[in-house]
């Protein structure tokens, strides 16, 4: 497989449609699984379940992922991962968040309301702040990291209904370490 960015964006666009399929078959009270995509050098993708029950847990996971990663020399990783996602505007209305701010103010603003203000957790917010989302990151050799967040509500019989996609912004993935660097991984 030539790897060219339109490649890789189409590539990206049919994950983001398979994590929508997968999140609307369990419904919107449904339990979604988080799951890492890898994609070999020659397109080839293989799904793997990140269940963990703590951060030691998913740390292991992701040394594990890198690794793995390494052995293969995959083109890409994709995480994808169901949570809250802060309404921007509206949280920053809430809490007093200056407006103008470039994403790294806001990202600091946001974890110091996080950490004063709602105990660590973005689950303590009040729920018209938040939305359901699905996150995919997405991290690799030939790829810029990235993060995509794609809004959704409960529709009609536990169905999902999506919301317009957040804008992707770039993202340090720290958990998951660089595969391709030939230093040791952790």
């Amino acid at each position: 497989m030539e790897v060219t960015q339109e490649r890789l964006d189409g590539l990206l666009e049919a994950m983001k449609q398979v994590a929508k399929t997968n999140r609307e078959l369990v419904g919107f009270k449904g339990q979604f699984s988080p799951v890492a995509i890898v994609v070999g050098p020659h397109g080839e993708r293989a799904v793997q379940p990140m269940r963990y029950r703590s951060y030691e847990e998913k740390k292991l996971l992701m040394t594990a992922l890198s690794i793995a990663a390494r052995k293969t020399n995959a083109l890409a990783i994709l995480l994808v991962n169901d949570t809250f996602h802060a309404k921007t505007e509206e949280f920053s209305k809430h809490f007093g968040i200056p407006e103008g701010l470039s994403w790294d103010q806001w990202e600091d603003a946001y974890s110091d309301v996080l950490e004063t203000q709602l105990g660590g957790s973005l689950a303590n917010a009040p729920k018209h702040l938040l939305t359901d989302a699905l996150v995919l990151t997405m991290k690799g050799p030939i790829l810029k990291p990235q993060v995509f967040v794609l809004p959704y509500h409960e529709g009609v019989g536990d169905s999902i209904r999506w919301d317009a996609e957040m804008p992707e912004h770039d993202a340090e993935i720290l958990m998951l370490d660089d595969w391709w660097d030939k230093s040791p991984v952790n």
